[in-house]
């Protein structure tokens, strides 16, 4: 009878085991660069959570779609885009991921609720224009491009809007609230004036 010794146990699963602790390496690795990333985004302060909001209201402007721009047709959507300023620690992922294709943004955008608590506008027959019902086709915060404003690497956002009337000319204002989880929040009254022959400003 062979007795089975460590030595003929390494040569038959060495390489197995060797996989498997590579493997196991770098779930480690993957877990602790994953668990800095959220300690660094549960870092950001009240106050840099505050300026945020601050900066994507006062930035915050109407537009035409990508698609009006292009068929230049009476249509029923439209966005309110605007950017904020990334921060050191942003900048600096961004850096460090080098040759990877895509934008960079950390997720504090997917935690901002975007709400529009009352519109006046109307259309240039001078009709009423009327908000589609939210709830089929809700409001929500998108990242566009990375993009410099005022020297300062900033993350482009947008909010894509419906209407039930169509419109070759919308006017008016809209009154715009962004909601952080924490429960942070900031008001805006916007001003709308735009044509389906207007140029797309993203």
């Amino acid at each position: 009878m062979k007795i089975f010794t460590l030595a003929d146990f390494y040569k038959q699963y060495g390489k197995m085991m060797s996989r498997i602790m590579i493997i196991f390496m770098q779930f480690i690795l993957l877990s602790a660069c994953q668990n800095g990333q959220k300690d660094a985004q549960d870092k950001t302060s009240k106050d840099e959570q505050n300026n945020i909001l601050s900066a994507l209201i006062t930035n915050m402007r109407a537009s035409i779609t990508d698609l009006t721009e292009a068929n230049r047709k009476p249509t029923n959507q439209w966005l309110l885009h605007s950017h904020y300023p990334l921060s050191a620690e942003e900048v600096k992922a961004i850096e460090n991921a080098g040759k990877l294709e895509g934008s960079y943004a950390t997720d504090m955008v997917d935690k901002i609720g975007c709400f529009i608590l009352r519109i006046e506008l109307k259309n240039e027959k001078g009709e009423n224009v009327t908000l589609a019902d939210t709830t089929k086709n809700p409001l929500y915060l998108q990242r566009f491009g990375l993009w410099e404003h005022d020297k300062k690497l900033s993350q482009n956002v947008g909010i894509k809007i419906r209407t039930n009337q169509l419109f070759s000319e919308l006017k008016g204002k809209v009154q715009l609230q962004l909601k952080l989880e924490n429960g942070a929040v900031k008001l805006a009254e916007i001003p709308v004036s735009i044509t389906i022959n207007d140029q797309n400003e993203l």
